[in-house]
């Protein structure tokens, strides 16, 4: 129905690499419910920043949203404490 599609940079592509089975797939699940109903998943926008942040468990993913393409591009993931530096 909604028709949004989620691309990650490399950066969020080698992090993810790092992760556990599990871990990895709790966040790729979080995005793909994303793409699948943007309107209910918890983005904030981040002040001063063009990225949105949507919060997975203990990290957060940092998140590009291009409405007219329907796309959102993830240009980091990461802890809590460290994503915003």
């Amino acid at each position: 129905m909604s028709g949004w599609q989620v691309t990650l940079l490399r950066p969020a592509r080698n992090y993810l690499a790092r992760l556990s089975a599990n871990e990895r797939t709790a966040i790729l699940d979080s995005l793909e419910a994303l793409s699948r109903d943007p309107f209910s998943a918890q983005l904030k926008p981040l002040k001063g920043r063009p990225e949105w942040s949507l919060r997975i468990g203990d990290r957060r993913a940092l998140i590009r949203v291009e409405r007219e393409a329907r796309l959102f591009i993830v240009t980091r993931i990461g802890p809590r404490g460290d994503i915003y530096k």
